[in-house]
C-alpha cells in the first residue's frame, strides 16, 4: 500500500509540474493574442502592433501566425492530466519475474591472485602483463637498457612458464610495434598455421555436418605454433639485445620454481 501511495504522489507531482507549464504557456499565448491590427485608409496600409514578448530581437525573425484556441481546451487538458495521475491502476504495475540463465563454468581459469585495480606511475617506461613475475622480468630488461621489443620478448617467454594460458610457446599471437624514430606502426602476425595434412572437411561427419568440439577440444585442433618464430622475428627487426639473454629469466623460473596461486 505504501508503494502505491508513493507512486501516486510522484505521479501527482508530475501532473502538477505539467499544470504549471501549461499555466505559463497560457500567459504567453494571452500576450500573443494581444496583437492589434489598425488600418490607415489615408495610406492604404495596415499597422500591426505586437505584444512585448514578440518585440524581443530573437522573436523578430519568426513572428507566428496564431489562431485562438477554444476556451475549454486548457481545462480539458488539465483534467486529463490529473485523471491519469490519480488512477490507481496506472500507479501500480505488477513486477515481472524473469528466470535467470544457469551459470556455466568458465572454460579457462585465469590467475586472479593479484589486485585487478592497482594504479602504477612511471616516468621512463612501464610493463604490464597478467602475471607479476613476468612483469618484473620485462621491467628488469628495461632497466638494463633494453627497448620495448626486448622487454616484450622476455615477458612472452616468461609467461610461458609462470602463466601458460596467457603466454605460450606452443601457440601463436600478434604484436603491434611503434617505431619512434620512423613514426611507423607495424603489425606482426604469428598465429598458428594449419598442418600440411589439414583439409577443409576434417571437422565434418559423413553427412557434412560439423562435429561439435572437434575443432576445439581434440588433437585435430592443434596448429603449427608460431610464438617462438614471431618473437624471434620481432627481436631481429626491432630489438637490441640477444635472444639468449631474453630467454634466460624464463629458464631460471622454470629451473628454480616459483610460488603459484590457487589458479
Amino acid at each position: 500500500m505504501q508503494g502505491i501511495i508513493s507512486r501516486a504522489q510522484i505521479e501527482l507531482g508530475g501532473g502538477l509540474t505539467i499544470v504549471g507549464m501549461f499555466l505559463q504557456l497560457q500567459t504567453i499565448l494571452s500576450e500573443c493574442y494581444a496583437t492589434r491590427f489598425s488600418s490607415r485608409p489615408e495610406t492604404g496600409t495596415v499597422q500591426v502592433t505586437y505584444p512585448p514578448i514578440l518585440q524581443e530581437p530573437r522573436m523578430q525573425q519568426r513572428r507566428p501566425r496564431l489562431t485562438p484556441l477554444p476556451v475549454f481546451t486548457l481545462p480539458l487538458m488539465l483534467t486529463c492530466i490529473l485523471a491519469l495521475s490519480l488512477n490507481p491502476s496506472y500507479a501500480e504495475v505488477p513486477p515481472r519475474t524473469v528466470a535467470a540463465a544457469p551459470l556455466q563454468p568458465p572454460a579457462i581459469h585465469y590467475d586472479l591472485g593479484y589486485d585487478i585495480v592497482s594504479p602504477v606511475y612511471a616516468r621512463h617506461g612501464m610493463v604490464a602483463s597478467e602475471q607479476g613475475l613476468a612483469t618484473k622480468v620485462g621491467l628488469d630488461i628495461l632497466k638494463r637498457g633494453g627497448n620495448a621489443v626486448d622487454a616484450s620478448v622476455a615477458v612472452g617467454f616468461a609467461l610461458a612458464v609462470v602463466l601458460p594460458n596467457a603466454g605460450n610457446i606452443g601457440g601463436g599471437g600478434f604484436m603491434m610495434i611503434h617505431d619512434a624514430k620512423s613514426g611507423k606502426d607495424v603489425a606482426l602476425d604469428f598465429r598458428e598455421m594449419a598442418p600440411s595434412a589439414a583439409s577443409r572437411d576434417m571437422y565434418l561427419d559423413a553427412s557434412g555436418k560439423v562435429i561439435p568440439g572437434l575443432s576445439v577440444f581434440s588433437h585435430l585442433a592443434v596448429g603449427v605454433p608460431g610464438t617462438v618464430a614471431g618473437l624471434a622475428q620481432a627481436l631481429k627487426q626491432y630489438g637490441s639485445m640477444p635472444l639468449k639473454e631474453l630467454i634466460a629469466p624464463a629458464i631460471t623460473l622454470a629451473e628454480q620454481g616459483f610460488e603459484v596461486s590457487e589458479h
